[in-house]
């Protein structure tokens, strides 16, 4: 998958932009507060329908405008699609081919990214709730499955919450909401551990390549059941009838994929109690590395590569096994406040905007 053109109109702190992409790299270097991460974010807004820094998206409206516009080109395989999200005062619309899609949902996974930025430097020291983002992101890019199975969770989740705050409880239908329950936890807990197991057997290997020493590194999946159980729908429904009690004096569903958790170790202890700053950083690369090999590997498609400011805090040595590890098939778009922090990484098969006061100018 590669990104051809962006068009943006006053998105963030851009009024009017147009990008053409290298089919390689391509590099967007600028001052901080330029708006360097916001074109980043316009390509993830696209490919994902949702920021991965705001939580509403009327927040991406440029200060003063009425609606913001974005368009990307893509091709993939020789075939261009051109997809189109306009936010607005009533909520967002998507185009696809210029057409109106029927939901986001059918979006997902449409243009698969992979994304790098300062803000999984919080992975590892985050609550649960981070992980488990991860995992219900990165995982929806790959399976359609997988992200039907997340919002009818999610929605039964919801309707069962709130049926816990009634007075009188009814425990045939609550009975019901569980078994409705159980159908698709399994699916997710099925698929977690499969993304899970595989970011497991290709971390530590990526990780060395890396770094240049040897951890022993593991990703564990922390699962609502002991995942050696052979029937997992008995052994999901037994942790939530055993839960019950809890869920009615508290009036919320206490146990479920909802609570779900991923635990990396580093020489058998927590990466967050053990691990560098620098070995942290270098560890989550790592793991994003093995995420796009996922993705590529169940979606026949190859993830675009968005790389926000991850070469400031990374010597000379380690930039070079950077790109002995990248796969030489994917685009990458990389921010930067100089290129003498990339100079590892230039070469003839790249384009270089400077960006500047919400403006991108093609070369330094």
């Amino acid at each position: 998958m590669k990104i051809e053109r962006l068009q943006l109109v006053n998105f963030r702190n851009f009024e009017k932009t147009q990008i053409v992409f290298h089919p390689e790299t391509t590099i967007f270097v600028g001052n901080n507060g330029q708006g360097k991460t916001n074109l980043l974010e316009s390509i993830y807004f696209l490919a994902t329908s949702r920021s991965f820094r705001l939580k509403h998206d009327g927040e991406l409206i440029k200060h003063g405008a009425e609606m913001t516009r974005v368009t990307g080109v893509f091709e993939h395989n020789r075939v261009h699609k051109t997809i189109t999200s306009i936010v607005h005062d009533q909520g967002k619309t998507i185009l696809l081919n210029k057409q109106p899609v029927s939901s986001i949902k059918s979006m997902v996974g449409e243009v698969p990214v992979v994304l790098f930025s300062p803000l999984d430097m919080f992975f590892f020291d985050d609550s649960p709730r981070t992980r488990r983002r991860f995992l219900d992101i990165e995982g929806s890019k790959c399976d359609q499955v997988y992200v039907e199975a997340l919002y009818q969770y999610n929605k039964i989740l919801k309707e069962r919450n709130l049926y816990l705050k009634q007075d009188n409880i009814d425990f045939s239908y609550l009975d019901t909401l569980d078994s409705q329950l159980v159908e698709v936890a399994v699916l997710i807990i099925n698929f977690r551990e499969r993304l899970i197991q595989f970011l497991n057997q290709k971390t530590k290997t990526l990780y060395e390549k890396l770094a240049k020493e040897n951890q022993d590194i593991e990703i564990q999946y922390q699962a609502m059941i002991d995942l050696e159980q052979s029937n997992r729908k008995e052994a999901v429904l037994e942790s939530i009838k055993n839960t019950r009690e809890r869920d009615l004096l508290y009036k919320v569903t206490n146990t479920g994929v909802h609570r779900d958790d991923l635990i990396v170790y580093f020489n058998e202890k927590p990466v967050e109690n053990v691990a560098s700053q620098g070995q942290k950083r270098l560890l989550i690369i790592a793991i994003k590395l093995a995420l796009l090999e996922f993705i590529e590997k169940t979606t026949n498609k190859t993830p675009i590569l968005l790389l926000d400011d991850v070469f400031s805090e990374i010597d000379e040595g380690k930039k070079r096994n950077f790109i002995t590890v990248l796969p030489k098939n994917i685009q990458t778009i990389i921010t930067t406040t100089s290129l003498d922090e990339i100079s590892t990484l230039q070469s003839n098969a790249m384009t270089v905007y400077t960006i500047k006061d919400g403006s991108a100018l093609k070369g330094v």
